[in-house]
């Protein structure tokens, strides 16, 4: 399959799968020997991680060495789906002053390894806690379910080291009742 078909295959599996490609960028390229995939969604209300399963599933193909899990040169399709950055800081930026209010309130009420509900999603029982110095130091947002804390490959823990980055997180919790 030449690139060009199979960037034309990824559409149509998209939009068969019910996605709008308007708000949806597929590039495919030769990498040398491999094939890189590089699919740019600029409608944010449309999950990557969904984006992702879908056309790594069908499309990914990466070949390693049996014995040492290398990664063999050549023949390899990768892919990766990521947020178009102008849209994400758009929506960063609608979110400063929600983000600088309770960036400001967690840093004066709260200890280290404590936090403070920053937002609440009804419908799926969640809620998300900016947590200052938790784990490693950093401070981040953490994703409770049923008042556990979710894995960080299910749902959620976002890096929330500055005021950006707590907007950002809070942009794509409200759209998708979870960070990626």
């Amino acid at each position: 399959m030449t690139n060009k078909e199979l960037g034309k295959a990824i559409r149509e599996l998209l939009k068969t799968n019910g996605y709008n490609i308007k708000g949806i960028s597929v590039r495919v390229k030769a990498a040398l020997y491999d094939t890189s995939v590089n699919i740019t969604v600029k409608d944010l209300t449309i999950s990557t991680s969904d984006i992702d399963k879908l056309v790594s599933g069908k499309f990914e193909k990466i070949d390693y060495c049996e014995r040492s899990m290398e990664i063999l040169a050549g023949g390899n399709t990768y892919v990766s789906v990521q947020y178009d950055h102008e849209a994400v800081a758009a929506a960063r930026e609608s979110k400063m002053e929600e983000a600088q209010q309770l960036w400001d309130q967690a840093q004066s009420t709260c200890k280290r390894n404590t936090g403070m509900t920053v937002a609440r999603d009804e419908k799926n029982g969640t809620h998300a806690t900016l947590m200052l110095g938790s784990h490693d130091g950093e401070n981040c947002l953490v994703i409770f379910v049923d008042g556990k804390s979710c894995s960080c490959n299910e749902r959620g823990k976002w890096a929330a080291y500055n005021v950006y980055a707590l907007a950002e997180g809070l942009v794509f919790y409200e759209l998708h009742g979870r960070f990626r």
